[in-house]
């Protein structure tokens, strides 16, 4: 549980179907953090996992999720396919009572990332100064407080929670498209930082970070690593090999062909087929490119990709 001199978070993530095959990589990520607690409500079957003691375990199904976010909102929800749930994550607040304890911060995640070392990055002082921190669906706090765990019900010209809630379609109402949109428009106390995360596009082959703000920085010899519960990205810079540390790394809609082998457990790379253990840090280019290969030339379909995101991020900033 966490210790009394921070404020204590409890980070919730909703599953339903089987679990996917690196979630014993997820389990140690949060098992390192253990000043903070998770909550993974779920209709999948854990007995065969060995769960750390800051990771709770609700077995509820999709009609008990939407069953407390109709109670609580008075909405008439569609929940007919799992990735729905994306759009009940500003009210996941309504499950803490399916964790012991009581919690100064709420928050979402994914299934589909490993930590970092969060206390690097979750300051007291940080915590003391807003109510929400980070604006990405796969990672955001809140305050636990009933102001801020209704803050999604403030107006918005071009949002009403009520239309999504009723909407059988995902929205993208845990982040840019939805909640965030009301945090802005009334000034609520919101930190947002998306350097600190190694969000992976999902759109090209060799794993390279993607931003929703910036330009984010990468490398055509770059790997990704997780380290004792720490998150790197190793990358070739005039002809050394230097490293920088992330929150987490979010490998979103990734499809592997390796699952983690034995013996991954604290130490491994994530690679675009999947999970290797990490024998030594790497020492030249030629070996972050044999982890995770990049063409010179991208392909196409990648170039495109790469270009229109260029062009929104440039949009956004005029």
């Amino acid at each position: 549980m966490a210790t009394s001199h921070r404020p204590r978070v409890l980070v919730i993530a909703a599953w339903f179907g089987p679990l996917p095959t690196w979630f014993p990589l997820w389990l140690t990520s949060c098992h390192l953090n253990g000043d903070i607690d998770w909550l993974l409500a779920t209709d999948a079957d854990l007995s065969a996992y060995d769960l750390p003691r800051n990771v709770h375990v609700a077995s509820i199904t999709m009609k008990d999720l939407a069953d407390r976010v109709q109670e609580v909102t008075g909405v008439a929800v569609q929940f007919e396919h799992a990735y729905k749930a994306c759009d009940y994550k500003p009210l996941y607040w309504c499950l803490l009572d399916l964790a012991p304890g009581h919690w100064d911060f709420w928050g979402h995640c994914d299934l589909d990332m490993v930590f970092g070392d969060l206390n690097a990055y979750l300051k007291p002082e940080l915590l003391g100064a807003y109510d929400r921190l980070f604006g990405l669906g796969h990672f955001s706090l809140y305050r636990n407080n009933v102001k801020v765990n209704n803050f999604y019900r403030l107006p918005h010209p071009s949002l009403d929670y009520r239309d999504v809630l009723s909407d059988p379609d995902s929205r993208g109402f845990d982040e840019h498209l939805g909640v965030n949109k009301i945090w802005h428009l009334h000034n609520g106390r919101f930190y947002e930082n998306e350097d600190v995360v190694a969000d992976i596009d999902p759109h090209t082959r060799a794993l390279r970070r993607i931003s929703t703000k910036s330009f984010a920085d990468n490398s055509r010899s770059q790997g990704f690593a997780f380290e004792s519960g720490r998150v790197f990205r190793y990358f070739e810079r005039g002809g050394r090999v230097e490293s920088e540390e992330f929150m987490y790394v979010h490998f979103q809609k990734r499809r592997f062909d390796l699952p983690p082998p034995d013996g991954a457990g604290t130490r491994f790379w994530l690679t675009p087929r999947g999970f290797v253990p990490m024998d030594d840090r790497p020492k030249t280019g030629a070996r972050l490119r044999a982890l995770n290969p990049a063409p010179l030339v991208p392909r196409p379909s990648e170039a495109l990709h790469r270009v229109r995101h260029g062009i929104r991020l440039i949009r956004r900033r005029c």
